[in-house]
């Protein structure tokens, strides 16, 4: 068996050494934290589960291969918990901006439509997007929580391009396991020590 080592055991890392042990290499995974997931993980609290990270899958015939291989089972949400409510001042609001910010963020996109710049510049983080197409307070407010709830990173961190670029129009279907996203990671964890790794 040839050696591989994979570094990070976060979804990627271990994903990784998934396939590296199906094409026959002896995996070894190393991590600075005691704990496998990176950003994801699942928190059981007295008022329910809590995501430390992503959520949820967008449900595809990749995704739904990986819970089968993992065993688990989808669960879907609700059409009625399409409402989302982002923490502001202290209060969960359904629109955190204000009438100014508001405008603001309009006047912004208008702009940018008509000079047709809304679409990611070489190199540029979903941050410096938001920044520049909608404003620094629709990006704080907006478009931070939402890929926060979706990519489990920072917004300085994603690439613009990679997340706009190549996304298909209409609704996606989202999918996590009943226990959370941390369920996910456990179960794939525990299947790779179960294979050497």
């Amino acid at each position: 068996m040839k050696p591989a080592r994979v570094i990070g055991a976060g979804l990627s890392g271990l994903a990784a050494a998934h396939h590296l042990i199906d094409r026959g290499f002896s995996v070894t995974i190393s991590d600075r934290e005691s704990r496998a997931g990176g950003f994801l993980n699942t928190i059981d609290t007295p008022h329910g589960l809590v995501e430390t990270g992503a959520n949820a899958f967008v449900w595809d015939d990749v995704v739904a291969a990986w819970f089968k291989r993992l065993d688990l089972e989808p669960v879907f949400p609700l059409d009625s918990s399409a409402r989302r409510y982002i923490f502001r001042d202290g209060r969960p609001q359904r629109w955190p901006l204000s009438i100014a910010e508001s405008v603001g963020m309009g006047a912004r996109l208008g702009g940018a439509a008509l000079t047709r710049s809304m679409g990611a510049r070489r190199g540029e983080s979903i941050a410096r997007w938001g920044d520049r197409v909608i404003g620094a307070a629709a990006r704080e407010w907006l478009l931070e929580p939402a890929m926060q709830g979706l990519y489990a990173a920072p917004a300085a961190e994603l690439s613009a391009a990679a997340i706009f670029g190549g996304r298909k129009r209409g609704r996606r279907r989202l999918a996590a396991p009943r226990r959370g996203m941390g369920q996910f990671i456990e179960r794939l964890a525990q299947q790779l020590r179960d294979r050497g790794a």
